[in-house]
C-alpha cells in the first residue's frame, strides 16, 4: 500500500515567488532553517514506514512556521531531525552555514546545546525541581556557572512573567504556566531555532492565546520558530503553514 506525499505551503505575509533554488543554503542566514529533498524512513511492526519524502522547506528567521497533517504525516520527525535528534534517510538539513544532517560527535552535542531549544507537547519539566531550576538545567549542562545560570533563568521568569511562581514545583502550577517554564527553559540558551511539538495539546482557551501570543514574541525577538500542531487558534498566529499529507509502507 502506498500513497504519494505531497506538500503544501502556504505563506502569509511573506515575500511571494521564493523557489528553493534560489537560496545557496550554505550562504543562508544565521538562523533560517532551509530543508531540501528530506526523507525520513524507519522501520514499525516489521514495516518500512516513510512518512517524508522529498519534502523542501524554507522556514525563515522572524517568523513563526506551523506544521499541519495527520497523525502519522511526519510532523515530529521533521522536527527531530531539524534538533539533530533523529537522522534522515537523505536529504540535508541547514541551520544557517550548519549542514545540520552530517554533523556528529561533539559537534551535534554543541548544536543541541547552543543552537535549539525544544518545546515538549507533555513540557517535560522535572517534578522534583522548582520552575526556576528548571530553567538552570541547560544552562548547567553547558558548563553556565550557577550565579549566572540562576540571573538568566530569572531574567526570563521575569519577562514570561513568572517571577511570582520560581519557586514552585510543577505540581503547583497550572498547564499554562508550565508551558511558560517550558518555553523559558527552551530560551535558556539564546538557541537560534525554536522547535515546539504541539504545545497548546493539553492547555484550555485562554492559556492557548498565551503561548500562541509567546511564540509569536520569539519569533519577533529575531528566531527561527517551528512547530507542529491540530490547533486552529495556533495555526492563525503562523506566518507560514506547511501542510504534509501521505505515506509509504513497504
Amino acid at each position: 500500500m502506498t500513497t504519494t506525499m505531497n506538500t503544501t505551503i502556504v505563506n502569509k505575509n511573506m515575500r511571494t515567488g521564493f523557489h528553493l533554488n534560489d537560496l545557496n543554503p550554505g550562504l543562508a542566514g544565521g538562523r533560517d532553517v532551509h530543508i531540501v529533498d528530506l526523507t525520513i524512513s524507519y522501520h514499525r511492526a516489521g514495516l518500512s514506514v516513510t512518512p517524508i519524502s522529498g519534502l523542501d522547506l524554507y522556514a525563515p528567521a522572524s517568523r513563526v512556521t506551523a506544521l499541519v497533517g495527520r497523525s502519522g504525516s511526519g510532523k515530529t520527525s521533521v522536527l527531530s531531525c531539524v534538533a539533530g535528534m533523529l537522522r534522515p534517510q537523505s536529504g540535508a538539513i541547514w541551520l544557517g552555514g550548519i549542514e545540520v544532517n552530517t554533523l556528529k560527535g561533539k559537534a551535534l552535542d554543541e548544536y543541541r546545546r547552543h543552537h535549539v531549544g525544544v518545546v515538549h507537547q507533555a513540557y517535560n519539566l522535572i517534578p522534583s525541581l522548582s520552575a526556576i531550576e528548571n530553567v538552570t538545567v541547560p544552562l548547567s549542562l553547558i558548563g553556565v556557572p550557577r550565579f549566572e545560570a540562576t540571573a538568566r533563568a530569572n531574567d526570563l521568569l521575569e519577562e514570561l512573567e513568572m517571577t511570582p511562581f520560581a519557586r514552585r514545583k510543577p505540581h503547583e502550577l497550572s498547564g499554562g504556566q508550565q508551558q511558560r517554564i517550558a518555553v523559558a527553559r527552551a530560551l535558556a540558551t539564546n538557541p537560534s531555532v525554536v522547535l515546539a511539538d504541539e504545545p497548546t495539546a493539553h492547555l484550555d482557551g485562554s492559556s492557548v492565546s498565551d503561548v500562541t501570543e509567546l511564540l509569536r514574541s520569539i519569533a519577533r525577538s529575531g528566531r527561527t520558530v517551528i512547530v507542529s500542531t491540530h490547533d486552529d487558534r495556533l495555526l492563525q498566529a503562523a506566518d507560514q503553514t506547511v501542510h504534509l499529507a501521505g505515506s509509504s509502507l513497504g
